[in-house]
């Protein structure tokens, strides 16, 4: 059984609030909804300012997915933007063991866990792709948009907003 204690105060934002791993991520996603963004662009936002100040956890070369509402459509939307394997991998190179892996996702165990140590373990990173999906599809912001405004943001999180752009732009150049 698992037991959860919340010990993080509350960020709060006019029309909205923004959740995160880090209270500085959630300043940057609450000062772009109060600079008019809707909850996409909050998201993606904090998403990237999370690999900022946590990248060990959070990065660009990471993955993830969205789950989405509108309530103006009263629709739900999903982004899946997990890791991609290479087309030429042989699921035979991979041959499934007892147990489970030992990282963080319990995947079934895969013999000398070659799928998550070592370099048979490497997989196509796609969070960028996922966020730009995101914020093309539901964002009020585009990419460069939401670097003009986090670029004016005035919370905390100054010594690490020169990092934060310079992963904005580095997505810029792609």
């Amino acid at each position: 059984m698992e037991h959860w204690e919340i010990r993080k105060p509350a960020i709060e934002a006019a029309g909205g609030m923004v959740v995160s791993q880090h209270s500085i991520a959630a300043e940057v996603g609450a000062e772009v909804l109060a600079k008019g963004g809707n909850a996409v662009d909050a998201a993606v936002a904090a998403g990237f300012a999370l690999a900022t100040v946590e990248p060990w956890m959070s990065g660009l070369g990471g993955c993830g997915f969205m789950a989405l509402h509108r309530a103006d459509t009263r629709k739900t939307y999903a982004i899946d933007f997990g890791v991609r394997s290479a087309a030429s991998l042989d699921p035979g190179d991979y041959p499934l063991s007892q147990g489970f892996d030992s990282d963080l996702f319990a995947w079934p165990g895969v013999k000398d866990n070659r799928n998550v140590l070592g370099p048979f373990s490497v997989a196509v990173p796609s969070y960028v792709s996922g966020v730009s999906l995101a914020l093309e599809k539901f964002g009020t912001f585009k990419f460069l948009h939401l670097r003009v405004k986090i670029a004016s943001c005035s919370c905390r999180f100054e010594p690490l907003k020169q990092r934060l752009l310079a992963f904005f732009d580095l997505v810029l150049l792609c």
